[in-house]
């Protein structure tokens, strides 16, 4: 006989899924998707509890319920948003009084991903951009602006047109010039470092984390290529993704014994830099930051924002964390 339930959920037994209203649609998303409850969000009537679907990597990508109001089964997707919709979960929300015509609208519109890097390419893309952008600052100022004043760009852009001679620049200017020269060259070493000191961190895959409202992780490793349009630009234009190690629930950080390291030193790293911050840690031991955010360039770690209760797509509210191997 068929599981609905997967292999790490704790909180869901099969005939609360069978006894759920939505079940005709979660039976058809397992049939045709190969999807799974992974947990589940109590209402004061049973049958009509929230359930969120994943796919064995325990990443869920979908909630479905029945709407009573409407009487229709509905999908919250992370994939496709309609263009009209009071809220961002609403626009996000597709529904129909048969299940095959929501089956239909599912296969239509893209609401569940194909794969993991799918997913991951239509919720993830700008924030892991956004964070590997926050370890590159990390590298060093490389801003040119604002050295030196109008003046003596107006003196110096005169003298480039041969419209006046050096001699005119006065002893002072001069100096001012060539603080800002130095300002610059190194700004542009700082650059070049920077890419390279990306390019390292990056040539190895990197660990993905995520804690969400199940209580436990999700860990895969994935490998990205930051991308610079030149060599002039200061941060990556893009950040090519691959998924090279499969995402799998566990407990607890613990069980992936090459993270163990890495999370006890930041733990102790984000505990010192800032003792007056009553930091939340999760799981058995006590090393997985929920409300810590920014970057450890020494430990090569940075956090992922990937939205908030208005703008996420992703559900059961996730943290992520990167750490580079």
């Amino acid at each position: 006989m068929k599981t609905f339930i997967h292999p790490f959920s704790v909180k869901v037994t099969e005939e609360q899924v069978v006894s759920n209203k939505a079940f005709p649609l979660v039976r058809e998303l397992a049939h045709k998707y190969d999807l799974m409850v992974l947990t589940l969000s109590e209402r004061i009537d049973r049958s009509l509890d929230i359930l969120y679907l994943s796919r064995k990597d325990g990443i869920p990508i979908c909630k479905v319920f029945f709407m009573e109001d409407k009487e229709s089964f509905a999908i919250r997707n992370c994939m496709t948003a309609k263009d009209r919709g009071r809220t961002s979960d609403d626009k996000l929300t597709y529904f129909g009084k048969r299940v095959s015509f929501v089956m239909k609208t599912i296969e239509k519109e893209g609401l569940i991903p194909k794969d993991t890097k799918t997913y991951f390419d239509s919720t993830l893309e700008r924030p892991i951009l956004a964070a590997v952008d926050s370890l590159s600052s990390s590298y060093g100022e490389i801003r040119k602006g604002g050295s030196i004043s109008g003046e003596i760009i107006h003196s110096l852009i005169e003298i480039a047109f041969g419209n006046r001679h050096l001699s005119t620049l006065s002893a002072e200017s001069m100096t001012k010039v060539q603080s800002a020269l130095d300002k610059y060259r190194d700004a542009d070493k700082t650059r070049v470092e920077r890419q390279q000191e990306l390019n390292e961190t990056f040539s190895n895959p990197v660990w993905a984390i995520f804690h969400d409202d199940t209580d436990s992780f999700c860990v895969g490793k994935i490998k990205l290529s930051p991308m610079w349009g030149s060599a002039n630009e200061t941060t990556p234009s893009s950040v090519g993704m691959s998924i090279v190690e499969d995402f799998r629930r566990v407990a607890d950080v613990t069980e992936i014994p090459e993270l163990i390291p890495t999370m006890a030193m930041l733990k102790t790293s984000i505990e010192q830099a800032r003792p007056d911050i009553k930091y939340n840690f999760v799981g058995d031991s006590g090393f997985f930051p929920t409300n810590w955010t920014g970057v450890s360039s020494s430990l090569r770690v940075m956090t992922v924002n990937v939205g908030d209760r208005w703008s996420g797509r992703m559900l059961l509210k996730p943290k992520m964390i990167m750490v580079a191997a």
